[in-house]
């Protein structure tokens, strides 16, 4: 056989691979942060129109991240008038792998002439993320982190262009980057890590003059914006610091990380690969400092994010994958890409064991498809017998719950913060009591006077706030209740308001 037939083999084979893999990415159901930020889309439609009205609802990721979900849904009902839940998250992937992949191809593309002239195929490079995303589990899909990661390939894809103007491109992506979530910024890192590696090698120069002096301006354009037209996003972010106890790190917060990466090979199984060729490059290559100290910056810049926001969901891991295509293709020159592809499918395959026996650590059981798909469908049950049989459709509700009922239930909340941090994360972080969000929502609460309310008494605790408890015993009665222990939103309650 000829070495074209060979490799045009290859590549009908991994298409096919990617093809099949794509099913699994489609048809497992939304993540609970992916619910809360489409109950969040749905919620914008009572603030007015467009592009104001995402921008006043709530959601603890960015600007550009609520909007990109409100677009999604909007395409929906472009096409159907009713959602129908078991088709919609369907439909949505379907549509954001339409736009993601092409947009990740071309980006890529781009820096063919720069990956040749270190023997790499940029068509291989992006089998590679493609793989990488349809592997990952369910807790992947959709976040913040992927999008991250895919604005990352593209701007590397930019940056080594060769072409002017897609250098200096590139920059303006940080925009979008840093909206997703605020400290996805640091996936922008990875390239400035890159760039000085390279301006040691004395290699690309005007590439890199061309990325420092666009890099640094658009920094000085998005402060200014942040600091005047986003200054409400500048608000939410530093709210959010609060909610979720960032940067309160100790020596701990190592091990933590260290600890919930192990489980985060569950979901992302290509960080099992990572761990192996960084410790063959290191053994092999131990007398190549410069590179091991490249190696090390960029394994440096997941390590801080990850302790920083100190909270170690497995979706944080994400930030690994740009070191994985770095350690892979640029330092891993060697590997035979048939060994590779019995890699991929091994850590693949790795990603099941959770489905066959789950031990009892945080995280893990949501790796299991059957597990997570009876969450599912339990939630969609009871949620719409709430919203078709319980609760007006135009009532507007006091939601003290997680976020994922607004999935569900399209009433509008009485509050902006759909799924109240400032008072639930009281629990984690009490000197939350001592801001001025927590005393404005609380106040604002208190002076609810609405019919229902929407209780998950296992996410928030009411005995932590007697004086919201005691409105709810005397002002209301309990007319539906559900208990599911397996997660902390499992269970509902809803309370009338009392008759007169």
């Amino acid at each position: 056989m000829l070495k074209s037939d060979v490799i045009y083999s290859f590549h009908i084979k991994v298409k096919v691979i990617l093809a099949i893999l794509s099913l699994l990415y489609i048809f497992i159901p939304f993540t609970n942060d992916v619910l809360v930020s489409f109950g969040a889309a749905f919620q914008a439609d009572y603030y007015g129109k467009w592009f104001e009205n995402v921008n006043q609802t709530w959601n603890i990721r960015g600007f550009f991240y609520k909007h990109i979900l409100y677009l999604y849904s909007k395409t929906y009902f472009i096409f159907f008038e009713i959602i129908n839940y078991t088709f919609f998250p369907i439909f949505i992937k379907i549509l954001h792998l339409f736009i993601l992949l092409p947009t990740v191809f071309w980006g890529l593309k781009q820096s063919n002439n720069f990956l040749n002239k270190h023997k790499i195929n940029y068509l291989y490079v992006f089998y590679t993320f493609v793989f990488t995303i349809f592997t990952s589990s369910h807790f992947i899909a959709l976040q913040a982190e992927e999008f991250s990661f895919a604005l990352f390939v593209i701007m590397f894809g930019l940056s080594m262009s060769d072409k002017k103007w897609h250098n200096y491109f590139s920059a303006l992506l940080l925009l979008p980057l840093i909206g997703l979530k605020g400290i996805t910024i640091f996936y922008a890192a990875f390239l400035g890590v890159f760039m000085l590696f390279l301006l040691y090698k004395k290699e690309e120069l005007n590439k890199i003059i061309r990325f420092f002096i666009s890099y640094i301006l658009m920094s000085f354009i998005i402060i200014l914006l942040y600091f005047t037209i986003l200054k409400f996003e500048l608000n939410d972010l530093i709210s959010a610091t609060y909610f979720q106890k960032s940067f309160q790190i100790s020596f701990l917060s190592f091990l933590g990380m260290i600890k919930i990466y192990t489980i985060a090979i569950f979901h992302i199984p290509v960080l099992l690969l990572l761990a192996y060729l960084i410790l063959v490059y290191i053994i092999k290559n131990r007398k190549e400092y410069v590179n091991i100290i490249f190696l090390s910056f960029l394994l440096l810049i997941p390590i801080v994010v990850i302790v920083f926001q100190n909270k170690f969901f497995p979706y944080h891991y994400v930030i690994f994958l740009p070191v994985f295509l770095f350690v892979l293709f640029y330092f891993s020159k060697n590997i035979n890409y048939k060994i590779l592809l019995i890699l991929f499918l091994f850590s693949f395959l790795f990603r099941f064991i959770p489905n066959y026996k789950i031990p009892d650590l945080p995280y893990l059981r949501h790796a299991n498809l059957n597990y997570f798909n009876s969450i599912f469908h339990t939630k969609y049950k009871n949620y719409s017998i709430l919203a078709d049989k319980i609760l007006p459709h135009n009532e507007e509700i006091l939601f003290l719950s997680d976020g994922t009922p607004n999935y569900f239930i399209l009433n509008k909340s009485y509050l902006r913060y759909f799924y109240p941090l400032p008072l639930q994360r009281v629990e984690n972080n009490s000197k939350l009591t001592e801001t001025d969000i927590y005393q404005e929502t609380l106040n604002k609460l208190l002076q609810y006077r609405g019919n229902y309310i929407l209780l998950q008494p296992n996410w928030f605790n009411l005995n932590l706030h007697p004086n919201i408890k005691q409105k709810i015993e005397n002002e209301y009665q309990l007319i539906f209740q559900f208990i599911d222990e397996r997660t902390p939103s499992g269970s509902i309650f809803v309370y009338e308001k009392n008759s007169d």
